[in-house]
């Protein structure tokens, strides 16, 4: 199936994605001069999406240490809604160019009642390791770390939905009272304009840590995501150096390309064999997981398209086998860019202000975290390294604002349209003991509502094949 019967289904499903540039060209240039080389590819920023995993374990050791962070700000033209955020970027390893690579920050409308808490990386006896951010909700000031939860036994519906205004909730494990309860998984109907993200557990060298399930904006109304780059020399070592991203690309260049490894998003050309090999999958499909995004928007495009998610499948086969050309990147300036359905406005002094006291809030509320994880000690030979600090709970009191909600403006879970499955035998698996969490709905804020209309296309070079 071509690629234009793929994106017919998704017409109207776009959002903008931004690229990080120095000057006002529309494609990036391999350009051996230019100490920022910009990728068509690569990591999606974790405040903008996560896929859901089903079985949340440690991220690989990494042999190099990653730079320092890096003086970032935002774009002078932003999302009109509101409560748009901007959420500073990170260091990212690649492992095939065995290099670290810069995750550009985002501008993010933020869920309803919720507050990103960033990840770090964590310096062990063995090498770095990644440590997930997450969204923590307005409830949960002190969250309990837990035992490892038991394996997940939901692997996607066993029977088909029962309308296409319906989506699948996977199953998940509960921690309640120093025990694991599974609650099964079950078919709810769509709220219009929200996508429903079930509860999940982060790994974190303290033990794992539950987020409860919430709403979220679909992928188009969630805001500006600048994709990752590379430094050719540490410009961060020069005095008064800042980057600042200026390229936007269309959302179907995500929505088309996006894969699933190490527990995050990647978008662009990954189709060739050897990235299967070295865990990339579709993120329709990733051993057994089923991504209630990606239901979500099955769901929309099964209404005009029955045969929808057969023809992604087949469209993901063909270009892994090489029978249907892998797709390019589209860039356009920031400053360029024209839509009669998404308005971008400028940034004013007050708001850029605004902005940057919430990236001082956001690596405060990092630092936080990695304080009470993890503790500095040093091994039999000397060298200095993180251990597990040992803490019951992970304390964000002072950076996640208490829950004033009335109950009128509370969220619910879905509701289930069919029967949850029953089992033969009980589901519930007790640890040792933990701390307990308690349990209240998060206040929505003013939702944005935001859509968008491509920019010209401007194609760029596809990657260069893999090293095997």
């Amino acid at each position: 199936m071509q690629r234009s019967i793929l994106l017919l289904g998704i017409a109207g499903l776009l959002t903008i994605f931004g690229l990080a540039s120095l000057g006002a060209t529309q494609e990036p240039k391999q350009d051996l001069q230019n100490p920022i080389e910009v990728q068509a590819r690569g990591p999606l920023h974790e405040a903008f999406a996560q896929p859901f995993d089903v079985k949340p374990e440690p991220g690989p050791m990494i042999p190099k240490e990653p730079p320092p962070l890096i003086n970032e700000e935002p774009p002078e033209q932003r999302p009109e809604a509101d409560s748009t955020q901007w959420i500073p970027g990170y260091w990212a390893w690649d492992a095939q160019r065995a290099e670290f690579m810069w995750v550009s920050g985002v501008y993010r409308v933020p869920p309803q009642g919720r507050t990103f808490v960033p990840g770090y990386w964590q310096n062990t006896p063995e090498g770095w390791r990644w440590i997930h951010g997450f969204w923590a909700g307005q409830n949960q000031q002190e969250l309990p770390y837990t035992p490892e939860p038991p394996a997940p036994l939901d692997n996607g519906p066993s029977m088909p939905a029962p309308d296409v205004e319906s989506s699948y909730i996977p199953g998940s494990w509960i921690y309640r009272d120093t025990r694991f309860i599974w609650r099964p998984g079950y078919y709810a109907a769509n709220r219009p304009g929200r996508v429903w993200n079930p509860p999940r557990f982060v790994w974190t060298p303290n033990g794992y840590i539950f987020v409860d399930g919430y709403w979220d904006y679909p992928y188009e109304d969630r805001g500006l995501v600048f994709a990752p780059v590379y430094f050719r020399r540490p410009l961060w070592h020069d005095a008064g150096w800042r980057f600042r991203p200026s390229l936007v690309i269309g959302f179907d260049d995500f929505y088309d390309s996006a894969f699933v490894y190490g527990g995050g998003f990647y978008f662009g050309n990954y189709y060739d064999p050897l990235y299967s090999r070295l865990g990339y999958r579709p993120w329709y499909h990733d051993r057994g997981r089923y991504d209630p995004a990606f239901s979500h928007y099955a769901s929309r495009n099964q209404r005009n398209n029955p045969n929808w998610i057969a023809g992604v499948q087949q469209t993901y086969a063909g270009r892994t086998s090489g029978r249907i050309a892998a797709p390019v990147i589209a860039a356009t300036p920031v400053a360029q860019f024209k839509s009669s359905q998404v308005r971008l406005v400028n940034t004013s002094p007050a708001q850029l202000a605004a902005q940057q006291t919430q990236i001082k809030t956001t690596r405060q509320i990092a630092a936080t975290r990695q304080q009470q994880e993890v503790v500095v000690t040093k091994s039999s030979a000397g060298k200095t390294f993180q251990a597990p600090a040992g803490a019951r709970t992970l304390n964000l009191s002072s950076f996640v604002p208490a829950n004033t909600a009335s109950p009128s403006t509370k969220f619910e879970s879905p509701r289930s349209v069919t029967p949850a499955p029953k089992f033969d035998t009980p589901r519930i698996v007790t640890p040792p003991p933990a701390a307990k969490s308690t349990f209240t709905p998060p206040p929505p804020p003013p939702a944005a509502k935001s859509t968008y209309t491509p920019p010209p296309r401007v194609t760029t070079p596809p990657p260069p094949p893999p090293r095997v």
